[in-house]
Parts: structure tokens; C-alpha cells; sequence
């Protein structure tokens, strides 16, 4: 199968997962958040502050550094596989011992015993890295589908009955547990690799120039990305903390996924192609159209029908959410254009210019964090996010885009479009809204989910989007595939 046919068909498989993956999250995040209250996601966003952190040492990039390297033999394989699997061991014992220190550093003591539970998940991941690298190497994303769709599924309708019976935080506790322990299982059992009696420090130094810089860039990019956590959490308490944390996460679930769907396979392929930049270029800007003609809308409508969605699906309880939402969509919208430089990062072998580039990048976005603190409320920490965002937006294309002869300007004229008719069709939804009146929100949340799609996929139609055209081709030509598979049964 050549590289294009398994891109595409890859692309198909993890669009699908994806699809079924965001649905059923969405769903059980319904379920769970009507169950739990903000102080519960407080808690468990302080704990993953440092947990997330920790989480980037257990692999040290060495799994990346696996997909990303031409030629690898066994020995690159068992060695990282036994030193992922020391390194998740150590974290949780390193876990189990600071606890005190860092429920301390909260000022709240629950969170003692639950980051000492939480570290069992180190132990239990460091054993998925090198199979779930080997498949991903191998472009088997059929399989890497299925095991996201049950790792999402199954932990979170446990989670959900935990919630219903009252156990509070915990459902959160053991819903990430569980769903480390499944994933782990699955890549195992389905990769067809074990390891064998070989370890080399010969095979992991050979991994480490990839993967040190890509660790380094990792940690500081973590810290920009979690700073706000951190702080909230700190000053104002687990309730504020859970509705900035419940804002951050719905704006950027969408946004996740759609890039993640995308983002391992075409990591995986342009690594393959990564010496011819005219190639790497053209794929880079395909992906760019389709990515911003899906997330542009979903963002952008978000905005709009940020009221009746946080109301009808989670509950008045939940309606400090609203205005953070609001503002996070447009931080959305730029890690939609930002988030995937680092696939040229990667397949170029610069990850000592993406490590450079987070600590410029991290550092800005640190430091707005800290003012939007400093004025003392969660929707300060969104404002001052967003501002930084869309401030560091034009050297976080054009510094990785010198790689590949593409220029901020490239990118500029392939998301244009998207945005344009997405701008277009908020103003459209937004005046619905007032012939709507007070009409009850169920119906006016579907009725404008409604009619902005609609007008959405009118408008692309009606103005030739070649993102349209693309994307049209690439579901129709999975479909006939997909179809073609199943008749053969």
C-alpha cells in the first residue's frame, strides 16, 4: 500500500475512533458533571498539575523517538521498554513519599491520598509506551482506534456509577486509573511484540538526542499550559479551579481530538518523507485546510451558543463556566494553527529548535498567566491566556515553517477561508437567537446547532471551499473502502 493510501486510510480509522471517542466522552462528562460538583474537578485538576508533569518522564520521548527514527532494531525496542518500565516504578515511589509536601503546598490534605493513588498509574503506563510506539510505527491505526474507543468507554461508565453512588472525587480517580490499565492491556495484547533479554545503552543513547530535546520542550510547554491550573488551584480554591478546568477542557476537547486524529498518523508520515520539504510543505497546508475548516465552526459557534450549551448539558451549577468558555474558544482557535508545528518539529529531527522555541513560547504564556492571577479571577487567568496566545501566534508558524521553505502567509491563505464563512455563520446563529426569544433552551440550543450547520456547509459549498472538496473526498473515498471491506465479509 503506498504511503498516500495508508495515510489516508489511517486517517479514516482514527477519524472514526475519534468521532465515537468525543461522543461517548462528551456524553459521560454529562453524566459525571451533573453527578459531581466544581470542588471535585478542583481537586483532581490540582493533582493532575503535577501528576501531568511526572507523566512526561515516564516516557522521555523515547517512544516518539521510536515512530520518528529510520531504522531501529530489537535492541532499540526491549532497552526503552525496560528503562520506560524502571522509570514508571521510581515516579511512583518519588510520588508516594512527596505527597505530604505538595497537598501541603494546596493546603488541602485529601489530595495526599489521592496523588498516592493517582502514582500507580506511572507503573502501569510505563509498560504501553514502546508496544503503543510499534503500532504506531507500523501505521496500524485500525487497531489504535479500537483501543481509544474502549479506554474511553468502559473507565468512564465505571466512573459514572461510582459518581451515582457518592463516592465524590474518587470516580475521577479510578476513571484515570482504569483507563491507563486498559490501554496498557490492549497495546500488549494486540501489538504482536514482547520483549526480549536485550538491553543496550548503545541503542537508548542513540534515541536520547531525539528524545532529550523533545523532553525539555515537553516540560516547559507543560508548565505554560498548567501554570493557570497550578495557580488558581493555589489562590482561589478548588471551586473556581474546577470551573476554569471544565471551561478549558470542553473548549479544548473538540480541538484535541480533531488535531489527534490527524496528528499521530501525520507525524508518521511525513517522518517518511521528511528530506523532500517541497512534499512536507504541500501535506503540511492540506492537513492545515481541513483542520481549520473542522475546528474554525466548532469554536466559533461555541462562542455563540456558549449559554444554552453549558445549561441544558451540565446544569445552573454549573453557569460560571459560560464566560470562561467564551473566552477560551479564541485560544482554541490559534492551538488549532499553533499545536501542529510541532509535527515539523519532529519529522525534521529539530527538536532542539521546538525545545528553544517552548521556552520563549511557554515563558510569554507564563508570564500572562501570572498577571491574569495577580487581578484575581479565573476570567482574568482566560483573558491574559488568550491575549498571549494570539500575541505569540506569527513566530510559532514562521520559525518551524523556515524548515520547510513555508511562511506565516502560506498558512495564512489556507485557514482564511474557514474562518471567514465561520465568522459568517456565527452572526447568522446569533441573530436566530433573537427570533428565538425566550423560547426554552433545549430547543433553542438544537435549533441553532441546527441551523449553523447548515448555513456552515452551505457557504463552503457556495464559495468553493477546497477544504470542502478535500475532506469530501477523503470521507468518500474511506466510505467506498470501508463499504468495499465489508461486502467481502
Amino acid at each position: 500500500m503506498s504511503l498516500r493510501a495508508q495515510t489516508i486510510s489511517s486517517i479514516g480509522w482514527t477519524s472514526l475512533a475519534r468521532i465515537i471517542k468525543q461522543g461517548s466522552k462528551l456524553i459521560l462528562s454529562i453524566f459525571l458533571m451533573r453527578l459531581l460538583d466544581p470542588q471535585a474537578y478542583g481537586l483532581i485538576g490540582m493533582a493532575m498539575v503535577f501528576i501531568g508533569f511526572a507523566r512526561i518522564f515516564k516516557e522521555f520521548g523515547f517512544g516518539s523517538a521510536i515512530v520518528q527514527r529510520s531504522h531501529l532494531s530489537e535492541g532499540h525496542y526491549s532497552s526503552t521498554f525496560y528503562l520506560n518500565s524502571v522509570i514508571g516504578v521510581i515516579l511512583t515511589l518519588i510520588f508516594i513519599f512527596i505527597a505530604p509536601v505538595l497537598a501541603t503546598f494546596y493546603g488541602d490534605t485529601q489530595l495526599t491520598v489521592i496523588l498516592q493513588v493517582l502514582a500507580i498509574d506511572f507503573i502501569i503506563a510505563g509498560f504501553g509506551i514502546v508496544p503503543r510506539a510499534y503500532l504506531q510505527r507500523k501505521m496500524r491505526f485500525d487497531l489504535l482506534s479500537k483501543i481509544e474507543i474502549a479506554t474511553t468507554v468502559l473507565p468512564g461508565l465505571i466512573a459514572v456509577g461510582f459518581a451515582f453512588y457518592g463516592f465524590g472525587v474518587w470516580a475521577l480517580v479510578i476513571q484515570t486509573l482504569l483507563m491507563t490499565l486498559f490501554s496498557t492491556g490492549l497495546y500488549l495484547l494486540y501489538s504482536s511484540w514482547s520483549p526480549k533479554g536485550i538491553f543496550s545503552w548503545r541503542a537508548i543513547n542513540q534515541l536520547w538526542a531525539y528524545s532529550a530535546n523533545l523532553t525539555g520542550f515537553k516540560m516547559v510547554n507543560y508548565w505554560a499550559r498548567s501554570a493557570d491550573d497550578l495557580l488558581i488551584g493555589k489562590y482561589m480554591g478548588s471551586a473556581s479551579l474546577g470551573n476554569y478546568n471544565r471551561a478549558y477542557t470542553l473548549m479544548l476537547l473538540p480541538i484535541k481530538q480533531v488535531i489527534s486524529v490527524i496528528s499521530s498518523v501525520m507525524f508518521s508520515a511525513l517522518s517518511k518523507i521528511q528530506r523532500e520539504k517541497g512534499r512536507v510543505k504541500r501535506v503540511y497546508l492540506k492537513a492545515m485546510r481541513i483542520l481549520s475548516f473542522i475546528t474554525f465552526p466548532i469554536m466559533i459557534g461555541l462562542f455563540v451558543v456558549a449559554k444554552p450549551f453549558v445549561l441544558v448539558l451540565f446544569g445552573e451549577k454549573w453557569g460560571g463556566v459560560i464566560p470562561l468558555i467564551q473566552i477560551l474558544t479564541w485560544v482554541g482557535i490559534t492551538q488549532t494553527i499553533c499545536n501542529p508545528t510541532g509535527w515539523i518539529y519532529q519529522s525534521q529531527g529539530k527538536t532542539d529548535w521546538m525545545f528553544l522555541w517552548g521556552i520563549f513560547g511557554s515563558g510569554s504564556l507564563v508570564i500572562a498567566i501570572v498577571i491574569g492571577v495577580w487581578y484575581g479571577s479565573a476570567k482574568s487567568v482566560a483573558i491574559a491566556y488568550a491575549v498571549a496566545n494570539i500575541v505569540i501566534t506569527y513566530p510559532c508558524i514562521a520559525i518551524p515553517g523556515s524548515l520547510i521553505d513555508m511562511s506565516f502567509w502560506d498558512v495564512l491563505k489556507v485557514i482564511l477561508p474557514s474562518f471567514f464563512i465561520s465568522c459568517i455563520m456565527a452572526l447568522v446563529v446569533h441573530g436566530s437567537a433573537f427570533l428565538l426569544g425566550n423560547a426554552n433552551l433545549y430547543i433553542s440550543l438544537f435549533f441553532q446547532i441546527f441551523i449553523g450547520f447548515v448555513i456552515y456547509i452551505t457557504l463552503a459549498y457556495l464559495f468553493d471551499l477546497k477544504a470542502y472538496e478535500e475532506l469530501y473526498n477523503i470521507l468518500a473515498g474511506y466510505i467506498d473502502d470501508f463499504s468495499t471491506k465489508i461486502l467481502k465479509l
